[in-house]
């Protein structure tokens, strides 16, 4: 909190001046995440010491666990689902023809709101406004910064309205008492502590993750200014190239160094192939890229780790990027390579979630587990082992997956 304070900008600065604002507070933004780092650690370690202990009495011990996770009071990223289905139904009460708006017209309807409608907007933006889809990359507008890219989210959340608040079916403290009923009363107290720790670390390490993005949001506007105003100078020749250059590298195409634009060209040409490569999870020295496994045409049956529970049948929707999500049908199951806050809006529409890489401390998978949304992480190829339209029935409780194809 301090860290995030004490970071300001004067957004009405030269180029020259803004350049030395972002040189001079960089170490804020190293220090965040460094401490997002910090809590990260601890939540990540807590959860693996409590796994140790429960896997001595419980074969099912990431069932119970991630059970044992959920209903965690005023967790930072499961507050924006709630919020936004707040701000969907003042809408509705408002303007019921708004469900059939178009993005753009609900943007513009956004922009001119008044009354209950407009102090519900402000009140999402004011806490929620510096996040969205990959909303660690400075070349990624957040929903402030997009409207249009809001009101595509708020939508998929506006089709369930009145439809009642999913949660999760068990309380957890059911999964602690299930996890302590074959563990000696001398021995409980060490898992409870364990248990007591996993939680406060998931708690921590998602609101020092939105206090990080909120930094990255200070520097993506620094940025965003920066380049327009290189651009006026004809030091760019447009806005985005900022975004292929180190710090360093700015500084001296500030100075004159017009060379530095082809590099950054060439790097913008890269970036789509390097976003396609794949890398194993864990290796020694270079990392080299492995190759994109074939489908499994016949697979009917795949595994991955429980991360929240319950059982749901549904058609699969492969999800790609937020154009496919916001294509998302009530009642499919979302299947996706991983998510991050910004694609918790569209878990409304969802029936289950299922990811090819993450746990269950995965931000997304945090929300999910809140909103009672079940879910199974660490299907390893499943991007290319099911396809749109195949008839899943997952268990979030065992990390289940049946394929049945058609």
């Amino acid at each position: 909190d301090k860290v995030t304070a004490e970071l300001k900008f004067n957004y009405d600065d030269t180029l020259e001046g803004l350049y030395k604002q972002t040189n001079d507070n960089f170490h804020y933004l190293e220090d965040a995440f460094f401490f997002h780092y910090c809590s990260s650690y601890f939540s990540g370690a807590a959860s693996m010491l409590a796994v140790r202990e429960i896997s001595k009495y419980h074969q099912n011990v990431d069932a119970l666990l991630s059970g044992a996770l959920t209903n965690i009071d005023g967790i930072e990223s499961a507050q924006i689902i709630n919020m936004m289905q707040d701000l969907a139904e003042c809408v509705l009460a408002d303007n019921p023809e708004a469900k059939d708006y178009s993005e753009e017209e609900l943007a513009e309807y956004l922009s001119n709101s008044t009354g209950k409608v407009r102090e519900s907007f402000d009140k999402f933006m004011n806490a929620n406004g510096h996040r969205g889809i990959s909303e660690t990359e400075m070349r990624v507008d957040c929903w402030a910064d997009d409207l249009i890219g809001f009101s595509k989210s708020l939508k998929g959340v506006m089709l369930t309205c009145g439809k009642g608040e999913t949660k999760p079916t068990k309380d957890w403290t059911e999964y602690l008492d299930e996890i302590l009923a074959p563990v000696k009363k001398n021995k409980r107290k060490k898992i409870i502590s364990l248990v007591d720790k996993a939680r406060s670390g998931a708690w921590h390490r998602e609101y020092t993750k939105s206090r990080c993005i909120h930094a990255v949001s200070l520097f993506r506007k620094a940025y965003r200014l920066m380049a327009e105003k290189m651009v006026a100078k004809n030091l760019l020749p447009e806005v985005d190239l900022i975004y292929f250059l180190t710090k360093e590298e700015v500084g001296k195409l500030i100075q004159g160094d017009k060379s530095l634009i082809k590099k950054a060209m060439k790097r913008r040409r890269l970036y789509p192939i390097q976003c396609s490569l794949k890398f194993d999870e864990v290796y020694c020295g270079k990392p080299v890229p492995v190759q994109e496994q074939t489908k499994i045409e016949n697979a009917d049956n795949l595994q991955g780790v429980p991360a929240s529970p319950g059982v749901v049948k549904g058609r699969a929707k492969l999800v790609h990027n937020v154009e496919e999500a916001s294509r998302l049908k009530e009642g499919e199951i979302m299947v996706v390579a991983c998510t991050d806050v910004g694609w918790t809006p569209y878990y409304c529409l969802a029936a289950g979630l299922i990811t090819e890489i993450g746990s269950c401390l995965s931000h997304g998978v945090v929300v999910a587990r809140e909103y009672g949304l079940p879910t199974i992480v660490s299907a390893r190829n499943v991007m290319n082992s099911i396809r749109d339209g195949d008839y899943l029935v997952m268990n979030g409780g065992t990390g289940a997956i049946q394929i049945s194809r058609g």
